[in-house]
């Protein structure tokens, strides 16, 4: 019985002690060129981001039924919008709130994008915000 309780004495705490420290785990959204988000909202606002490019393709179905990526168009007009070669960029914000709560940002300047939709044509795109 003493040797039972002296196991006890050193497997449990050792179990105890694993279990309150974090696992390191790599995630797949930050070490990955290429993500998909999708916001519990719609179906309608699921991306595939491009963190090098910033390049946002929207998920739509074609007159056939079949999915595909849509390119969506952004207007990189804004400054600064610094981006390196071969490393992630950008990053997406799908909201659970709203639509209008997505947005694209440039990670290294916090360059900012807002999803807007064309109140004519319905289509998905992402306007410059300012700083104020």
């Amino acid at each position: 019985m003493k040797k039972v309780l002296v196991i006890l004495m050193f497997i449990i705490p050792a179990f105890s002690n694993a279990q309150s420290k974090p696992i390191d785990v790599v995630k797949a959204r930050d070490v990955s060129r290429f993500v998909i988000v999708q916001s519990p909202i719609a179906v309608k606002l699921t991306f595939k981001l491009d963190t090098f490019t910033g390049n946002v393709y929207q998920l739509v179905v074609d007159s056939t039924g079949n999915n595909l990526w849509q390119h969506m168009t952004t207007q990189f007009t804004l400054s600064p919008d610094t981006k390196y070669p071969d490393t992630k960029n950008y990053s997406l914000f799908v909201s659970t709130l709203a639509i209008r709560y997505t947005f694209l940002v440039n990670t290294n300047t916090g360059t900012t994008w807002q999803l807007v939709e064309d109140s004519n044509t319905k289509t998905l795109s992402f306007a410059p915000m300012s700083d104020e």
